[in-house]
């Protein structure tokens, strides 16, 4: 079987599902990035939202057991736009992993990037493409 047949259906990331026991501080998170909550559902008896800035979907639902670190998907990638700019403005405001804005020699010029963490410990990567 041709190993690329599902490339004509794959069109990109659907949503990112964060479990939490903290839904409304996620909530609150997520939104004063700027995402907005286009749905809200309730899904025996646990809350579920779905928060969407631009073409980035996240699924928040409320879970009794939460990893509440790290799992096997190790960070969420969001594409920025003046990151650097980004990076000073997130300063004492937001839980910053890196203490710089770093860089990494991938694509054709580059990415900079800096990683935030949330209020379930999922690692958000803030990233420009050069």
């Amino acid at each position: 079987m041709d190993k690329y047949l599902y490339k004509l259906h794959i069109k990109g990331i659907q949503h990112i599902g964060i479990p939490t026991q903290k839904y409304q501080e996620t909530l609150d998170f997520y939104r004063s990035l700027g995402f907005e909550i286009i749905n809200q559902e309730n899904y025996q008896g646990h809350r579920v939202a779905f928060l969407r800035i631009h073409n980035v979907m996240l699924e928040v639902y409320e879970s009794e057991t939460t990893a509440d670190a790290t799992g096997s998907i190790d960070h969420i990638a969001l594409s920025v736009e003046k990151v650097d700019q980004l990076f000073r403005k997130m300063q004492g405001v937001y839980r910053l992993l890196s203490t710089e804005v770093e860089q990494l020699p991938y694509w054709k010029s580059g990415i900079r990037f800096f990683k935030v963490e949330g209020p379930n410990h999922e690692v958000i990567e803030l990233c420009e493409i050069l």
